[in-house]
């Protein structure tokens, strides 16, 4: 089990970063409770993956359960990516199977005016990579924020889904959301994809 770790900048569980041609296979896990978390104070920062963050040339993510994982952040011109699991790493190949990915959320808040990205409450996949996602349940995943914001709005509630080629089928995705609460500069609130 890989449980309430915390931190301020990748993997709040576990961080895994594999080598050039390497093969990781995450199977069968408890990865809950965890957070990472970067303050008002820290500008220009990034947090990535709240229960594990995963780079590696090959990545096969089977059977575990990924729950209550969390990236919280207020730092001005922040991004934060995967709730649950950050997957990525140039040229990866990815498959995510028989999962549970419940629970999992990227809070923002903080009273300026301020660029902030908050990208896939359960899962953020990197856009280089070439995946396979079947068999999941995706439930209850959030990304919000509470915050004024210059042009940047919370995507993604379930996952955040970037990838070269990619393949869904067979999932079970069900009340994730994605919220934002402050206008953008006094305009409408904006948040995309409350699933995926």
């Amino acid at each position: 089990n890989i449980k309430v770790g915390t931190g301020n900048g990748s993997g709040g569980g576990a961080y895994i970063a594999g080598g050039s041609s390497s093969t990781v296979k995450l199977t069968g896990n408890t990865i809950s409770d965890n957070t990472l978390s970067i303050s008002s104070t820290s500008n220009y920062a990034n947090i990535w993956g709240g229960g594990i963050y995963l780079a590696a040339t090959t990545a096969i993510v089977t059977g575990n359960n990924i729950s209550d994982n969390n990236l919280i952040y207020s730092a001005t011109y922040a991004n934060a990516y995967g709730g649950g699991i950050y997957l990525g790493g140039n040229g990866t190949t990815i498959t995510i199977s028989g999962n549970t990915i419940n629970d999992n959320s990227i809070a923002y808040s903080n009273t300026a005016y301020v660029n902030a990205n908050a990208y896939g409450g359960g899962i953020y996949l990197d856009g280089t990579a070439t995946a396979t996602i079947t068999n999941n349940v995706i439930d209850n995943n959030s990304t919000k924020n509470f915050s004024y914001s210059n042009s940047r709005n919370p995507a993604g509630g379930g996952g955040y889904l970037s990838a070269a080629n990619l393949a869904i089928s067979d999932n079970i995705i069900t009340n994730n959301s994605s919220k934002n609460t402050y206008p953008s500069y006094g305009s409408t609130p904006s948040a995309y994809g409350g699933g995926l």
